[in-house]
């Protein structure tokens, strides 16, 4: 859970700080296994966002470009595609510019991009007869949502997690985002549909909420600790400075926990 939350490009260090005041920090200094009273993954990411700001809110675009084995300039691709276009098997979506092969939506959140966002990029997808596997498409986003949501049913099914704090989580979010969404207006404030299936709701709402040591383990405290997930995460994401907020809903949920249950 912590390597996903990471800017591909951040240096060593950074990992090896993150990793460590998750671990001694965030679990060990409660005592160990089973102790901790908050998630040490998002403990971790946490500090990393507070101490480097900076290198952790960084996601590169990729400047250069491997073409068999190679490494060439964006600037000389525009010459090489013609000529080489049948040997080194391009993706058909580019189309002559080296700009096509510049994924510029690969960034911390797409929330970025879509805050004001009236329609979804899979039913655009699909009114324009576009493979949603397809670059341009732009469904990349959410898809990853759908899986993380197909794995969280899995994990359901098998008994691994309980249904109250994904749901209440989910139920929270769709709620606030449906009264709050005005699609006749310019509010940055998204659809419940851009607010389910982008940056980490999916991942967050079923693999790091449910952490069976640092959540509520009543019933009761448990749908109780997923509102407070959903508020935060809506609160922080449309009000707040950060473009997605499940590290920060959920370490608020987890000083909440014990008095819930």
């Amino acid at each position: 859970l912590f390597a996903l939350s990471i800017p591909i490009g951040a240096p060593w260090w950074i990992i090896l700080s993150g990793v460590g005041f998750a671990i001694l920090i965030g679990k060990h200094a409660f005592g160990g296994l089973g102790q901790n009273s908050f998630n040490p993954a998002m403990c971790g990411y946490l500090f990393l966002l507070l101490s480097f700001p900076l290198a952790m809110t960084t996601w590169h675009v990729p400047l250069t470009h491997s073409v068999n084995g190679d490494l060439i300039s964006p600037l000389s691709l525009d010459g090489m595609l013609q000529s080489a276009s049948a040997s080194l098997a391009l993706p058909r979506f580019v189309s002559g510019s080296a700009d096509a092969l510049i994924d510029g939506m690969t960034m911390a959140t797409p929330l970025i991009e879509y805050k004001m966002a009236a329609t979804n990029a899979i039913g655009k997808a699909i009114a324009n007869q576009e493979s949603l596997f397809d670059r341009n498409s732009a469904t990349g986003w959410e898809l990853i949502n759908i899986a993380y949501l197909t794995g969280g049913l899995l994990l359901l099914g098998l008994g691994v997690i309980r249904w109250h704090i994904p749901l209440a989580v989910l139920i929270t979010l769709t709620a606030l985002s449906g009264v709050f969404y005005s699609s006749g207006s310019a509010s940055i404030v998204g659809t419940p549909y851009l607010h389910l299936f982008s940056g980490a709701t999916m991942l967050g709402a079923f693999f790091i909420a449910t952490d069976p040591v640092s959540a509520a383990t009543t019933n009761g405290g448990r749908i109780a600790y997923g509102i407070t997930i959903g508020l935060t995460l809506y609160s922080v994401r449309v009000w707040g400075s950060y473009l997605d907020a499940v590290a920060i809903a959920v370490i608020f949920a987890n000083f909440w926990a014990p008095l819930y249950d």
